[in-house]
């Protein structure tokens, strides 16, 4: 089953400075056979280099973890602030 994936632009005003990938991660606990899913950000920059987070085992809901995914889309969340953002995601459930 192919993970979902979603794109968005960071701009400084109308300038785009790069272009930022979020993935749906999948993880397996080995001994109790459950998965659990977790969430990948990847920016590159329009300067070359990348930047690049990941966040493992927040649910056993791939519904939570997706609403996650929309919302560090929309509100175009960069691999800096993602632990700091997915801590205050799930204080607030």
């Amino acid at each position: 089953m192919e993970q979902p994936k979603q794109t968005a632009e960071l701009k400084e005003g109308e300038r785009c400075v790069g272009v930022i990938d979020y993935s749906l991660t999948l993880c397996t606990c080995e001994v109790a056979s459950v998965q659990s899913y977790g969430v990948s950000v990847l920016f590159k920059g329009a300067d070359g280099l990348s930047r690049s987070a990941q966040v493992d085992d927040i649910s056993c809901s791939r519904a939570c973890v997706e609403e996650l995914l929309h919302l560090l889309t929309k509100n175009t969340v960069t691999p800096a602030t993602l632990h700091d953002v997915v801590e205050d995601f799930l204080a607030a459930l």
